[in-house]
């Protein structure tokens, strides 16, 4: 969890002075580096963490994203479902480790869609016989996508308690602006 909070921590501050998502990135990465130098110190485990760093264009009706190892979005309309063409980069902590910088994608985020946001806890939910839980699968429904797919899941999963944290966020794009739900 500390390295969770010091990515909490950092992100507050560096999102008022940070111009790009490259450089929100670099200084998120700074602050695990730094709290992994802490621990190991301590003697405690270096831990590195999974984000998806957003901007959301209302005025371009587009989306400015770097991926660093988590689970991708999914753009939904309400006749598909597109995942976003974004290269996963290296989880905060590791990216002196990858051969490439973090480098942000954008893709359209039109008037009547919803992007859809999750944590590797629903994609890593798994049914009794172990396998991982089909999200790709599951996405067409009803209107209240978070609470469906959460329920959908915990079914899914039967007697199995998650073994992580699950996060399910929808960003609709009505035809004038966005709204979270």
């Amino acid at each position: 969890m500390g390295a969770a909070f010091a990515v909490l921590g950092s992100f507050r501050e560096a999102a008022h002075r940070e111009p790009t998502l490259t450089g929100l990135v670099d200084a998120l990465d700074a602050s695990v580096v730094r709290h992994n130098s802490y621990v190991a110190r301590r003697g405690d485990d270096e831990r590195f963490v999974t984000v998806l760093i957003l901007n959301i264009d209302d005025a371009r009706n587009e989306v400015q994203a770097i991926n660093c190892g988590h689970v991708p979005p999914h753009l939904l309309d309400a006749d598909s479902v597109i995942t976003p063409p974004l290269d996963s980069g290296a989880p905060l902590g590791l990216a002196a480790l990858a051969a490439e910088p973090a480098t942000p994608g954008r893709f359209a985020f039109p008037g009547g869609t919803a992007l859809l946001l999750t944590t590797d806890g629903l994609t890593e939910s798994r049914a009794a016989d172990g396998a991982f839980y089909p999200l790709d699968e599951r996405l067409a429904g009803p209107g209240d996508l978070p609470r469906a797919l959460n329920e959908d899941a915990h079914a899914y999963a039967g007697k199995a308690a998650p073994h992580d944290d699950v996060a399910i966020l929808t960003v609709r794009r009505p035809h004038r602006s966005c709204t979270l739900s």
